[in-house]
């Protein structure tokens, strides 16, 4: 992230001034249990606005119907057919999905 800040002001200034943290899950595996994550990762969540999760693993497979107490942003390609039949999507789609926290 800190390459990334390099070249991006906005990146940069949201990381430095703490709008922007980068927090890891306490989990090596793709699939993500948010039963079991990192007490790091509850307590930021905690006072979370937005989740974002990447990834077919986190943001379809393991967490596809997860509700969240935030916004949440679900970003994905779709590398296997059979979930891609799931969703009724053409295999290698790009998967978006934004949802609002409900009485936001």
């Amino acid at each position: 992230m800190d390459q990334v800040a390099l070249m991006d002001t906005l990146l940069a200034d949201a990381l430095r001034d703490g709008r922007l943290k980068l927090v890891a899950s306490g989990n090596g595996c793709p699939l993500i249990d948010l039963g079991q994550v990192s007490v790091e990762l509850a307590e930021e969540a905690a006072s979370a606005d937005l989740a974002i999760l990447e990834g077919m693993g986190r943001a379809l497979q393991s967490n596809h119907g997860a509700r969240f107490e935030c916004d949440v942003m679900k970003l994905a390609m779709v590398k296997d057919a059979h979930v891609a039949e799931k969703l009724g999507c053409p295999l290698m789609a790009c998967f978006c999905r934004f949802e609002r926290l409900q009485g936001k």
